[in-house]
């Protein structure tokens, strides 16, 4: 049997690698006089991919709790990045929409910003460990959804 090392743990790499990823993408924005945060990013790459959801349904996706992702939101509709619509259907329910304005300042950070700074942190990588720590992340996330 293994005896349980906290500092070889995959899970702790997993983690400080995502926290080292915010905080660079965070730094990185700062730099550019970025109106957002990571987390904002996050929510509005969500919402790039998947637009039209709910509040809620958004919190799930991204594993944060209601109060934080419409704290969130709040400060994204302030910079005129998304707007809030409530449901026809529901008038409880909030349905989440990215502007205009909000889709081009995401588009630009993603396919200039972030890509470069994702291509520089994996930058001396081959390309094939690339695809296999990939395709291991997305085995071991698979597993643990089921």
């Amino acid at each position: 049997m293994k005896i349980y090392d906290y500092n070889k743990s995959l899970g702790q790499k997993v983690v400080t690698c995502s926290r080292f990823i915010a905080n660079g993408l965070n730094k990185k924005f700062k730099e550019l006089n970025c109106p957002l945060t990571f987390e904002q990013w996050r929510l509005m790459n969500c919402l790039n991919h998947q637009e039209g959801i709910s509040q809620n349904h958004l919190a799930d996706i991204v594993d944060r709790d209601y109060t934080t992702v419409s704290r969130l939101l709040s400060t994204l509709i302030k910079s005129n990045m998304i707007r809030r619509v409530a449901d026809a259907n529901d008038k409880r329910t909030n349905l989440v929409f990215l502007t205009e304005e909000g889709r081009g300042v995401l588009d630009h950070l993603a396919n200039v910003h972030v890509q470069v700074f994702l291509d520089e942190m994996v930058r001396d990588i081959p390309d094939q460990d690339i695809e296999v720590f990939s395709s291991v992340l997305d085995r071991i996330i698979l597993k643990l959804e089921s």
